[in-house]
């Protein structure tokens, strides 16, 4: 339980350097040079994503396993939590109804499901030691 616990709080950091990094990139892009606020937001989840993959790795689970065997497992990870919470959001969408304050706390369930697949998937696959 102290591991789950360690991992989980670990990854909770990672995510607060993985936002901070992303939304300092997309704003400094797009408010400070201009750039089509789309590419700008690309660019910003990519780098993101990539600090994640890298903190994760070796801050939160310590893996030793290759980048060749985790680095496909993570992108497939992301794609399956970003999948989860894309239903979520339709899900609670509809019950909750369109009134704005709704449509935001559908969005943070959604939020909060995208984490606890990657938290789960990150820590049962990805970075999952092998035994030998």
């Amino acid at each position: 339980m102290r591991d789950l616990i360690s991992h989980a709080v670990r990854f909770g950091l990672v995510g607060v350097a993985n936002t901070a990094l992303g939304l300092g990139i997309t704003t400094a892009l797009d408010l400070g040079l201009q750039v089509n606020p789309q590419i700008a937001n690309a660019v910003g989840y990519g780098a993101g994503m990539i600090l994640s993959y890298f903190l994760n790795r070796f801050f939160v689970f310590g893996g030793t396993a290759s980048a060749r065997s985790t680095v496909p497992k993570y992108l497939a990870a992301l794609a399956i939590a970003f999948g989860v919470n894309q239903l979520v959001l339709l899900i609670a969408g509809q019950v909750l109804g369109p009134a704005p304050g709704m449509r935001l706390l559908a969005q943070v369930v959604a939020m909060g499901s995208y984490t606890v697949v990657n938290f789960a998937l990150c820590r049962m696959w990805v970075f999952r030691e092998q035994s030998a």
